[in-house]
């Protein structure tokens, strides 16, 4: 795959996560403030794209199902367990992690799969606001970081 080909694949990609709002779909269930501010996002961003409420309902009902169907990223604690083994196994140690690679990857094909689903509900004119609104928070996070939030930006304590 070409250099420029594979950009086209990530930006539409980060697109969708934008749009729907999923930037957080790693997290596990009941993951608190992040996940509850997934909903405020995409309200956000179908506001500033003027979505009629059929075209929101239909993007609300691709985001839920998403979320639904993500895979549960909390894998830590099996490779810990493997981890205090007494001579832990390298098979099951590349097992576990092909594993949450394979699911991962599969919801990454579902996400595609949305993406075109939400393309087809946006008109052309959303579409470009919104391929504006994702180059403009790739440009803020190129200059600031890719979070900046209250801790990042709080001054280290003088001793």
């Amino acid at each position: 795959m070409m250099p420029d080909k594979k950009n086209a694949i990530l930006i539409a990609s980060l697109g969708l996560v934008s749009i729907l709002g999923l930037g957080g779909f790693a997290h596990q269930e009941g993951g608190g403030k992040r996940d509850a501010l997934m909903g405020k996002g995409l309200d956000r961003v179908l506001e500033k794209i003027d979505a009629t409420p059929e075209q929101a309902e239909q993007i609300r009902a691709i985001r839920d199902r998403l979320v639904a169907e993500r895979p549960q990223m909390d894998r830590k604690n099996e490779l810990l367990e493997i981890w205090g083994q007494g001579k832990p196994d390298p098979a099951q140690i590349h097992a576990a992690i092909d594993a949450r690679a394979d699911e991962r990857r599969a919801f990454a094909h579902k996400m595609a799969d949305a993406m075109i689903e939400a393309h087809g509900i946006l008109t052309p004119a959303q579409r470009d606001q919104v391929r504006e609104l994702i180059a403009k928070k790739a440009e803020h996070r190129k200059h600031h970081g890719k979070r900046e939030g209250r801790k990042a930006r709080k001054a280290p304590a003088a001793d």
